[in-house]
């Protein structure tokens, strides 16, 4: 089931970045354990996102990596 939901103006730039990391996730025995951050800094450069932004941007992925872990727990114990 897809939802819509609401992105705010000031997050979009690392919605967008976190979701190029779509296929950057690395896993173990027990499933999926983080992105790559390697994956992530390089899509910084590419990006070409400035130095004193990326900060802010690794924080608000961080956050969206943390919901997404959860979600695929969660969906991973149903």
């Amino acid at each position: 089931m897809q939802e819509d939901c609401e992105v705010w103006y000031e997050c979009r730039h690392a919605l967008s970045l976190f979701l190029n990391c779509s296929t950057q996730w690395r896993h173990s025995m027990s499933g999926m354990t983080g992105l790559d951050y390697s994956a992530v800094l390089s899509l910084f450069d590419i990006y070409d996102i400035k130095q004193k932004k990326r900060i802010a941007m690794l924080d608000d992925i961080r956050a969206l990596e943390s919901g997404a872990l959860q979600a695929f727990n969660e969906k991973a114990n149903k």
